[in-house]
């Protein structure tokens, strides 16, 4: 919905899902760089269709997602399984659960990890050395 010369979103799921995500300054340069550069600079949004209005996620990933995938050399794919990666990749490397769910805007940390956690066998292989280092250490 347009109020005055902003666009407005509502929130996709809850209001609390508004949030603060920390970028690297890799990333915070990659997205001023692509904002300058863009012809529509002027409406507040990273990626912009070619019609009037915010556009739509088949718009965006027509328009803008697919280009910059294959840019980036990732195989097909769509946001949700980047975002589902990103998910899983965050808890595997270790960082805690509720850092991780709140980074995404889960209200709670029991639904990050029961959708996003995946055990794998380098976990399983971890849990039999830390085992053995404490068996030893006894």
């Amino acid at each position: 919905m347009k109020q005055g010369s902003d666009w407005r979103f509502e929130d996709c799921k809850t209001p609390k899902s508004k949030r603060t995500v920390t970028i690297s300054e890799i990333t915070s340069a990659a997205l001023k760089a692509h904002r300058k550069a863009s012809l529509k600079i002027g409406d507040g949004l990273v990626f912009s269709g070619e019609h009037e209005g915010p556009p739509d996620m088949r718009s965006l990933v027509r328009l803008h997602f697919d280009r910059y995938r294959k840019l980036a050399k990732l195989p097909k794919c769509s946001p949700y399984v980047l975002r589902h990666s990103h998910i899983s990749a965050l808890l595997a490397a270790g960082v805690p659960v509720r850092t991780v769910a709140d980074r995404v805007g889960h209200a709670n940390a029991t639904m990050t990890l029961n959708v996003y956690a995946h055990v794998g066998e380098d976990d399983r292989a971890r849990v039999v050395e830390i085992i053995e280092r404490l068996a030893a250490a006894h």
